[in-house]
């Protein structure tokens, strides 16, 4: 079957509270150093609102002044979740911010409207096969899971500003946050084979869904 042109925009998050050290960062670093001719971006993002929002902005104006009609865009999020034990590919995202603590710039969030527009419960899902997905990377021997609970912290905002953009343009634009474990559940090395496992996979994914 013909492989179908996919280009990933990957993004990380920074430190905050309770997490010094963030695998994500070192993740997207490494696959920005990679070499990979498929990542068009790579990104570590500060973990705010107001960060989240304003490089959402940025990628909305490059998106809509570049030409993409012979290939999938995918806008790859990942973040940390301390007592995670598997990887998570999450299937939905709220349109509510409840944070926890202030993030990195100070500002916290209760029971707020990410789209003021839209009611506070309203959710946007994926329109990747994630139950696919996850198998195919279960196959591979990685401990991976579907999720349709991003939390209501800033992985979440970003996931629904995310998931906005890609349905706001054409079926081409895709959106998948994916959750990982520190690094002391799962090393380094591991993440980073699952990372590019992923980027085949959802290649390979969005191939069948091409030829279809």
């Amino acid at each position: 079957m013909p492989r179908a042109n996919v280009k990933f925009v990957i993004t990380g998050f920074g430190s905050f509270h309770g997490v010094g050290d963030n695998p994500t960062e070192q993740l997207v670093k490494h696959v920005g150093s990679s070499g990979n001719e498929a990542i068009m971006q790579s990104q570590v993002l500060v973990v705010s609102a107001q960060d989240t929002d304003e490089w959402i902005h940025h990628v909305r104006k490059q998106l809509d002044c570049e030409e993409h009609s012979d290939c999938h865009v995918v806008l790859l999020h990942l973040g940390v979740e301390s007592h995670r034990k598997c990887f998570g590919l999450e299937t939905r995202a709220v349109n509510t911010g409840n944070f926890r603590c202030p993030d990195e710039r100070g500002w916290s969030a209760e029971s707020h409207c990410i789209d003021p527009s839209l009611p506070l419960e309203h959710s946007l899902d994926t329109e990747l096969e994630i139950p696919a997905i996850a198998s195919a990377l279960q196959s591979c021997g990685f401990l991976v899971e579907p999720s349709d609970d991003a939390g209501r912290f800033i992985c979440n905002w970003l996931y629904y500003r995310s998931l906005s953009l890609t349905k706001g343009v054409t079926g081409r634009f895709h959106s998948l946050f994916v959750h990982v474990p520190p690094f002391s559940t799962l090393d380094e090395m591991l993440q980073q084979r699952f990372l590019h496992a992923l980027m085949d996979c959802l290649t390979t994914s969005l191939s069948k869904i091409e030829k279809a």
